[in-house]
C-alpha cells in the first residue's frame, strides 16, 4: 500500500494524542533513569612511542629477526592490551574480588573454577571496559578505564602502564641479548676465515713468487708500454718487421732511460716494505703471517732489483724476454689473485663492521632507553563521566519519537474502526454507501454490481478529487450490470483524461466531443469513446439522452467535481442519477460539503473506492 505525504499527515493528526504522549513519555523516562543509573569515574594517562629505540643494526636486524626501529605505535598498542599485561594488572591490584561478587565466586568455584580462571575472567572484565587509541595521527596513545570506583579506574590505568612499561623493557633487553648473540658468532666465524685466508693468499704469493701485485702491476705496464712503443715505432720507420728480436741501436738509450726509472721505483717500494717491516717486528712474532708476507715481497723485490742493476743494454733481449714471462705468468694467476684478494678486503670490511655493531649494541644496552615515554599519568578524580542532561533529553527525545511513529502506524494498522469511509458517513451523515476494498477490487465491484440492478436512465458517476477510481469504477460497474443481462452503454465523458478511451485504444477516433455517437463493442461493453476536443457540445449531450431508447443503463463517466463544472454542468443536465465514487487512500481526502449539496437529489449512492479494511 503506497503512501503520500498527506496520508501521512493525516495518520499523524488521527493519532497525535497518543504520539505526543509516547514521545515526551519516553523522554522523561530516559531523563529519569540516566539520573538514577550508577555514575562511572574515568581516569585516562597519555603515552608516546618515540622514533627509535635503541640503536640500528641496519641489513643484519633482519638477519636476527628483529628491528632496529621504535616500531609501529600499533605494534605498542596491541603489545598494552595484550593477556600478559592485563592479567599481571588483575593479580597486581586483586580485580577478581573488585569485578566479581562473593556469591558468584562460590558458585563458580563449586562448579571447578580454580584461582586462574577468575583472572581470565577478570581480565576479561577489564579488557570490556578499556579504551587504548591513537590521538589522531600522531604517536601518542590514550589510555582509558572506566568503573563506579574512582580508585580502581585510577590504579587500574596507573598499573597497566608500569606493567606495560615493564614488559617493552623485558622485550628490548632480550632483543638486544639476541643482537649480542648473534654478532659474537659472525665476529667469530669471520675471524677464522680471515686466517685462513690470509694464510691461503701468502701461499700464493709465496708459490707464483708476487711481491704486491697493485705495485708491481704498475711497474710492469709502464715497461712493457715503453717496450711496445719502441717496437711500434720501428715497425713504422722500416715498413716491415725487424728481422730480428734486437731493437735498432738509436732506440736502445731510451729503453736504458725507461730501465733505469723503474729501477728507481722498485727500489723505493723496497725501503718502504722494510720500514714496514721494522714497524711489524716491535708487534708481533717472527712466525707472524704477516710479517713471513712482508719478508716474501722484500726478497722478490730484492730479486727484481739485482736484474735490473745487472742488465745492460747488450742483454736487453734477455731483460724483455724476463719481463714477457714474467707478465705472462702474472696473466695466469691474476683472476685467481685478484678474488682472494677481494675476498681478503670484505671479510676485513666485515669484520670491522660487525666489531662496530656489536659496541653499539653493548652500549644501547648499558643505557638502556625505552622507546615508549609516560607524557602524563592517570590522576584520582572524583567527579563522574556523565552526559548532559540535554543531551540525554535529544537521545530520549529521539527514541520517543521513533517509538511514537511505530505505535501510530501500529494503531492505524490494527485498527478496524476508525476508517475515511465510517468518518465521512457520520460527520455527513451519508447512510447509502458501499465499500470497495483496495485488495478486493473485482470482488466488491462483482458483488455491488448485483445491488444496483435498479438502476436505469442516464447515470453521472463523478468524483470529488483525481486518482480516485471514478473511471474504474465505471468500467466495473458496466461490465458486471451487462454479465446479469442489463444492456448498458458506457460513455467516456471526460474530456480532460480520457482514461478510457485511451485504455481501448480509441484516441483517434471520433466520438462524444465530435458529437459522434457511435457505439463501439468492447467485450460486454458497448462504449462510445470521448473524441479529440476538449468540449463537449450541448447537442451531442442532449443526443445521449435519446439513447435510452436502445439501453437500459448508460453510465457517463464523467468529470470530477472541481476540474471542468461546465461540462459537469450539462452532464448533469441530462442524468437521473449520480454516483461519486472517493478513494479513501487519495492524496487529498475530500468529500465536499458543496459536492453532497449539489447532488442531493440524484445521489443514487458513494463508492469509498480503495478502503484498507471493513469492520
Amino acid at each position: 500500500m503506497e503512501l503520500t505525504l498527506s496520508d501521512i499527515i493525516r495518520i499523524f493528526k488521527r493519532w497525535q494524542g497518543i504520539f505526543w504522549v509516547v514521545v515526551i513519555g519516553v523522554t522523561v523516562l530516559t531523563v529519569g533513569v540516566y539520573r538514577i543509573l550508577p555514575k562511572e569515574y574515568e581516569a585516562s594517562a597519555v603515552l608516546k612511542v618515540e622514533g627509535t629505540a635503541g640503536s640500528s643494526l641496519g641489513g643484519l636486524g633482519a638477519l636476527v629477526g628483529v628491528s632496529g626501529g621504535g616500531g609501529k605505535v600499533e605494534d605498542y598498542i596491541e603489545m598494552l592490551k595484550s593477556q600478559t599485561v592485563i592479567e599481571n594488572t588483575v593479580r597486581k591490584l586483586g580485580l577478581v574480588s573488585v569485578f566479581f561478587k562473593e556469591d558468584d565466586i562460590k558458585e563458580l568455584k563449586e562448579k571447578g573454577y580454580d584461582d586462574n580462571d577468575f583472572v581470565i575472567l577478570a581480565a576479561k572484565v577489564l579488557s570490556d571496559n578499556l579504551d587504548v587509541s591513537t590521538l589522531g595521527k600522531s604517536s601518542l596513545i590514550s589510555v582509558s578505564f572506566k568503573h563506579k570506583d574512582p580508585q580502581i579506574s585510577y590504579k587500574v590505568v596507573n598499573t597497566l602502564i608500569d606493567e606495560f612499561l615493564e614488559l617493552v623493557k623485558r622485550t628490548s633487553l632480550q632483543s638486544i641479548s639476541k643482537k649480542k648473540e648473534f654478532l659474537l658468532e659472525k665476529i667469530s666465524q669471520y675471524e677464522k676465515d680471515l686466517q685462513e685466508e690470509l694464510q691461503k693468499y701468502v701461499e700464493f704469493q709465496k708459490k707464483h713468487g708476487i711481491v704486491s701485485l697493485q705495485d708491481e702491476l704498475a711497474v710492469r705496464a709502464e715497461l712493457v708500454n715503453k717496450l711496445q712503443m719502441d717496437y711500434l715505432k720501428s715497425l713504422l720507420m722500416t715498413k716491415e718487421l725487424p728481422k730480428n728480436n734486437a731493437l735498432p741501436k738509436d732506440e736502445l738509450s731510451y729503453f736504458q732511460g725507461a730501465t733505469e726509472e723503474v729501477l728507481g721505483q722498485l727500489i723505493n717500494q723496497l725501503v718502504s716494505l722494510e720500514n714496514q717491516l721494522v714497524a711489524l717486528k716491535a708487534m708481533y712474532s717472527e712466525d707472524n703471517i704477516k710479517i713471513v708476507s712482508l719478508k716474501l715481497q722484500i726478497q722478490d723485490l730484492k730479486k727484481r732489483i739485482n736484474a735490473l742493476k745487472f742488465s745492460n743494454i747488450d742483454d736487453t733481449n734477455a731483460l724483455m724476454s724476463l719481463y714477457k714471462n714474467d707478465m705472462n705468468k702474472f696473466l695466469d694467476v691474476e683472476p685467481e689473485y685478484y678474488f682472494m684478494q677481494s675476498r681478503l678486503d670484505l671479510l676485513k670490511n666485515m669484520t670491522t663492521f660487525t666489531w662496530q655493531q656489536y659496541i653499539q649494541v653493548m652500549l644501547s644496552e648499558l643505557s638502556m632507553v625505552s622507546p615508549v615515554s609516560i607524557i602524563s599519568k592517570a590522576k584520582l578524580t572524583h567527579v563522574p563521566k556523565t552526559l548532559s542532561t540535554k543531551l540525554v533529553g535529544a537521545i530520549g527525545g529521539a527514541l520517543g519519537i521513533f517509538l511514537g511513529i511505530l505505535i501510530v502506524f501500529w494503531k492505524e494498522s490494527s485498527s478496524k474502526f476508525i476508517t475515511d469511509h465510517i468518518i465521512y458517513s457520520s460527520e455527513k451523515n451519508i447512510q447509502n454507501y458501499h465499500v470497495v476494498r483496495i485488495k478486493n477490487v473485482e470482488g466488491d465491484f462483482k458483488k455491488l454490481s448485483t445491488k444496483l440492478l435498479d438502476l436505469e436512465g442516464v447515470v453521472l458517476i463523478t468524483s470529488p478529487n483525481d486518482n480516485d477510481g471514478k473511471s474504474t469504477a465505471s468500467e466495473y460497474i458496466a461490465k458486471y450490470l451487462s454479465k446479469l443481462g442489463k444492456k448498458v452503454l458506457l460513455v467516456d465523458a471526460d474530456p480532460l483524461k480520457k482514461s478510457l478511451t485511451i485504455k481501448y485504444g480509441l484516441v483517434s477516433s471520433d466520438g462524444l466531443t465530435e458529437g459522434i455517437l457511435n457505439p463501439h463493442r468492447i467485450g460486454e461493453i458497448s462504449f462510445i469513446p470521448c473524441g479529440k476536443s476538449k468540449d463537449i457540445p450541448t447537442a451531442a449531450a442532449e443526443e445521449l439522452n435519446k439513447l435510452k431508447e436502445n439501453f437500459e443503463i448508460i453510465l457517463l463517466d464523467s468529470v470530477n467535481y472541481d476540474a471542468d463544472p461546465i461540462t459537469l454542468a450539462k452532464l448533469d443536465n441530462i442524468s437521473q442519477k449520480v454516483i461519486v465514487v472517493i478513494s479513501e487512500m487519495n492524496s487529498v481526502k475530500t468529500l465536499s460539503d458543496e459536492l453532497i449539496t449539489n447532488v442531493k437529489d440524484k445521489l443514487y449512492t458513494i463508492i469509498f473506492n480503495k478502503v484498507r479494511w471493513i469492520s
